[in-house]
């Protein structure tokens, strides 16, 4: 579903009348404005989604472990929550890059490789959502962030749909 669509402009107007509808219902709104989210994503691909709920879950997970643990061990789930994160976003932005880069370096020495092509498409928005968790476990470390008080505000947060048109320089 592309953004300058007229299906795109469908589908944010019922999402936007379905919450409204709700009125003051903090829960049900996001509730639905996260199924809104992830079927929008999934439109796209669900391997994105796939990996977004992943994200979601691992970074949520590292989020509570960053403020529950010892001054000690909190720098530890910090160090390991961006090395996921930039670990998932090398290895779908640059993966083909090198794949391909190794393949001409041999090509151009007279050697043939042949590295078996891994069907990995660049998920869209997983750098403004990686972006956005590795923002959350810093502030969280630093103690300026505010933890997400479920995983339902957290995936909302991470996940919601209107926020892929500002990329990003959020």
């Amino acid at each position: 579903m592309q953004f300058a669509s007229f299906d795109f402009l469908l589908f944010f107007v019922l999402v936007l009348t379905i919450t409204w509808s709700f009125g003051r219902k903090r829960t049900v709104r996001n509730i639905t404005l996260l199924l809104a989210s992830y079927f929008f994503y999934y439109q796209i691909s669900s391997q994105a989604l796939a990996l977004l709920l992943t994200s979601t879950l691992l970074n949520y997970a590292f989020g509570n472990s960053i403020v529950a643990a010892t001054s000690r061990t909190r720098r530890w789930f910090l160090y390991i929550g961006i090395g996921f994160n930039l670990g998932f976003l090398g290895l779908f932005k640059y993966l083909n890059f090198f794949r391909s880069s190794t393949e001409g370096i041999a090509h151009f020495f007279g050697l043939e490789a042949h590295i078996p092509l891994l069907e990995v498409v660049l998920p869209i928005g997983i750098s403004f959502y990686t972006f956005q968790a590795l923002t959350y476990l810093i502030d969280l470390y630093k103690g300026h962030g505010v933890l997400a008080k479920s995983v339902l505000d957290f995936a909302l947060y991470q996940a919601f749909f209107t926020q892929l048109l500002i990329g990003p320089i959020c």
